[in-house]
């Protein structure tokens, strides 16, 4: 059966070596690994039709990738080598995305550039009450390693000021997190998110005053629906 949605997720992985030969794995023999230079691709262009600011990268993987079991096993140290630059297809929070673009947009088949995506950690972790360890986790490794490698799991452009060029050059920003999770740079970045100049570009849905994660907009219609309906209004206001 053909893909409904067959838009292609791009992004950059990394894993850590150890030394030997070998990664630094989880206890499910997993590397750890972040993901950084994230964005969907609707059709060929190269504009920016909105940004995305979440938790972390989830279990997301390059399966596409005729070597990515070896690669996320820690095989392949010479072949492979550090890092890999691919696609996947949608996972259930990106397919989420898509179908509230759709909702506001119609048919995203039309829509010609790059929704980017950004996380307040960028630790790939199956599981998001695990997200913080995975986080802890790879940063020692990086302390230990090369201090100048944190930007790979803390985005300068989320953990600085840059985050207000986010602000300034997408059309809307879309924002959800999972719940109580990197709590102090969430409140930083819906401070910044807050200033008069962005505040009308901003699109959450919230649930007991925090921003639902995208996750959440499917099975909990009400959250959804409050999303695309903001990025309605945003569209409308700026046509």
């Amino acid at each position: 059966m053909p893909r409904k949605y067959n838009q292609r997720v791009h992004g950059r992985m990394r894993r850590f070596s150890n030394g030997v030969l070998d990664y630094h794995k989880d206890n499910e023999g997993i590397c750890y690994m972040v993901r950084d230079n994230t964005y969907i691709q609707f059709g060929e262009g190269t504009q920016v039709i909105c940004s995305v600011l979440m938790t972390n990268p989830g279990s997301y993987g390059f399966i596409e990738h005729p070597h990515w079991s070896t690669f996320e096993s820690g095989g392949g140290f010479n072949e492979l080598g550090d890092t890999i630059t691919h696609w996947g297809f949608p996972d259930p929070t990106m397919i989420n995305l898509i179908k509230s673009l759709e909702i506001a947009l119609g048919n995203v088949n039309n829509l010609n550039g790059k929704v980017k995506i950004f996380n307040t950690s960028n630790a790939v972790c199956p599981k998001g009450n695990k997200a913080e360890l995975y986080h802890q986790n790879i940063k020692a490794i990086i302390e230990k390693q090369n201090e100048s490698f944190i930007g790979f799991l803390e985005d300068e452009n989320v953990y600085s000021d840059k985050i207000l060029r986010i602000f300034e050059e997408s059309p809307f920003v879309i924002m959800g997190f999972l719940r109580e999770k990197f709590s102090s740079q969430v409140d930083e970045i819906m401070r910044k998110s807050s200033i008069n100049n962005y505040k009308d570009k901003i699109v959450v849905s919230l649930e007991n005053n925090w921003p639902s994660h995208p996750i959440n907009w499917i099975r909990k219609k009400n959250l959804g629906e409050a999303a695309t309906n903001r990025i309605k209004q945003i569209l409308n206001r700026n046509s």
